[in-house]
This record gives structure tokens, C-alpha cells and sequence, in this order.
């Protein structure tokens, strides 16, 4: 894992843009970049519009959390109080669009983005309630869900949490890091129209609670991908839809539907998609599905696969 300690939104952009001489960033497609890329790349309009046209040592000091002036994380810290959907919904669009420009190819690297977004320092009694990061071996967070529903919606909350911690109340960080961060104002996410996009929308609707409908928005992406899966991204789509449907979760339960679903998700890309076929399926092509994970280093699989052996199991 990369040696980051990341304290200030300063250290969350040279992490993520700019790498050591051998290193390629872990965002890519954005070279020379200055303070005034940065704030227009992740904050919403109306903050840029108000202080782009100002000194440049105003971003200087926000990036940094420098207590010299404050102005811009005041400003946002009003405009979180009114509306945080409207300020999270804003920044995770920016985020979509730095992570996959015009809604294409992504154009990171998502085991170093993890690594980079994980490295976040947050107050210890502050992490301890809330579980924001992973510390410590444990495993599973809040910003873990939203990584691995959307890697864009991990992003804007980092971004977001950075900008106004030091100032923020721990009740406005605890609604920002909530799976549903719609207030009153009841404003919905603008539908996106590429297969990519839909799959986090669809996932971001699951952790929000509401299962059964986002089964309906990964059977319409599954409607219009037609076949077995081209990618890791599409392989894990097709997993959980797997899961979903031999556990009656989103869905009634429908076994052979299941393994469909299943049999469509294997790919070397995504190794666990083999170790779930094989958890569904029986007989020979099981334990060929088994082995198969445990030859690309599934960790569970590999742990299942050597307690057979031990103990004997066919």
C-alpha cells in the first residue's frame, strides 16, 4: 500500500495527481494542474463562481485547512447546512465525470484510488463512532460501501469531509457519510444513460436500503448488455444479481435464475465471480469453478479449497 498520510484536501491532490517520477497518477487524462483546476474539478458551481475571481492565496489556505482564512469553508459549510444533497450531489456529478470523462473508459486506477481515499486521516473518536475509514486490519467502513458502489461517491464525500471537517459539527459529517444524504428537499440523482453509469446508480440505490429497486435498475442494465460479461465491472454486476437472487434479496428467490446470472458472471478479471459460481453450482463444474478462483488468488475460495483438502472432501 502507498505511503500516504492524508490530513488536507493539498494531500488528497498530490496523491491523486501528482505521482513520483516512475509513478502514473491515479487519475489520469488531467496533467498541470494549478489551484483554480482543482477547485473548478470538484466543487459545486456557485462556490467557484464566488471565489475563482478572488486571490489565489484564498485557495491556498482552504486547501490546506489553514486557519488564516476560512471564508471558502464557511461558504460551504452554509451550503451543506441548507442542502447537503444538493452540495454532495453536485461534487459526486464533478467526481463522475474526473473518474469517467464523458461517461466512457475509466481513466483511474481503483486499487490505488482505494488506497489513496483509505489513507484519509480522520479524528480517532470521530472514526471510532463512525467508522468512516478502515484502520487497523478491520474490515468494512462506511467509505468501503460507498467505494465499492461507486468509487465517484467515495470521492466526493473525501473531498467534501476534507474541505470542512476541522469545522464541521459531528452530526453534519455523520449525515454526509449516511448511505442517503437527501434532506427535505427530496431533489432526486439526474439518470445517467451509460450501462456504467446505471450499474452505480443501481448500487448506490441498494445501500441506500431500497433492494428491491435496485434489482429493477441492474435487470434493465443486464437487458441491454445481452450477454456474458465483457469486464470486471459488468462480472460483479452480474454477482450481485446472483446473490440477490438465490438469497430472495430485492427479488423472490429463483434459483436457476441465480446460477444464469452466475454462469454469465465468470471472468478472470473479477476471480470472485468463479468462487460464487461454485458456491451455486454442484458436482464437477463446482469444484472446476472452485479451483479456478483459488488459482487467481481468491482468498476465500483458497481458504475453502484448503479445508477440503484437509479434511478430506471430495
Amino acid at each position: 500500500m502507498a505511503a500516504w498520510h492524508i490530513d488536507t484536501l493539498n494531500d488528497l491532490f498530490v496523491a491523486l495527481f501528482r505521482p513520483g517520477e516512475a509513478d502514473e497518477p491515479v487519475i489520469r487524462g488531467r496533467q498541470r494542474l494549478v489551484r483554480e483546476d482543482y477547485f473548478q474539478l470538484l466543487f459545486p458551481d456557485e462556490l467557484c463562481e464566488a471565489y475563482l475571481g478572488k486571490s489565489k492565496s484564498n485557495l491556498t489556505w482552504f486547501f490546506n485547512d489553514d486557519p488564516r482564512n476560512k471564508a471558502i469553508k464557511r461558504a460551504l459549510l452554509i451550503r451543506m447546512r441548507e442542502n447537503l444533497w444538493r452540495v454532495v450531489s453536485s461534487v459526486h456529478r464533478k467526481c463522475q465525470e474526473l473518474l469517467w470523462p464523458q461517461g466512457q473508459h475509466p481513466a483511474f486506477d481503483r486499487k490505488r484510488l482505494w488506497e489513496a481515499l483509505n489513507s484519509i486521516r480522520v479524528r480517532g473518536a470521530l472514526n471510532a463512532k463512525l467508522r468512516i475509514v478502515e484502520r487497523d486490519g478491520a474490515e468494512g467502513s462506511r467509505l468501503r460501501d460507498f467505494f465499492e458502489a461507486d468509487p465517484s461517491a467515495a470521492l466526493a464525500r473525501v473531498v467534501l469531509m476534507l474541505a470542512v471537517a476541522s469545522d464541521a459539527p459531528e452530526e453534519l459529517i455523520d449525515r454526509l457519510w449516511r448511505a442517503d444524504a437527501r434532506d427535505a428537499s427530496g431533489e432526486a440523482p439526474r439518470a445517467e444513460e451509460t450501462p456504467e453509469a446505471q450499474i452505480r446508480r443501481g448500487r448506490l440505490t441498494y445501500l441506500e436500503g431500497s433492494h428491491a429497486r435496485a434489482f429493477e435498475i441492474f435487470e434493465k442494465v443486464a437487458r441491454r448488455l445481452g450477454g456474458p460479461a465483457t469486464n470486471a465491472e459488468e462480472s460483479r454486476l452480474y454477482c450481485q444479481m446472483g446473490v440477490m437472487l438465490a438469497t430472495g434479496d430485492g427479488h423472490y428467490l429463483d434459483m436457476e435464475a441465480a446460477r444464469g446470472y452466475l454462469a454469465r458472471a465468470r471472468l478472470d478479471e473479477n476471480p470472485e465471480s468463479h468462487y460464487l459460481y461454485a458456491r451455486y453450482a454442484a458436482g464437477e463444474e463446482a469444484r472446476a469453478a472452485l479451483e479456478r478462483a483459488a488459482e487467481l488468488n481468491c482468498a476465500a475460495a483458497l481458504r475453502e479449497l484448503g479445508d477440503a483438502w484437509y479434511g478430506g472432501s471430495a
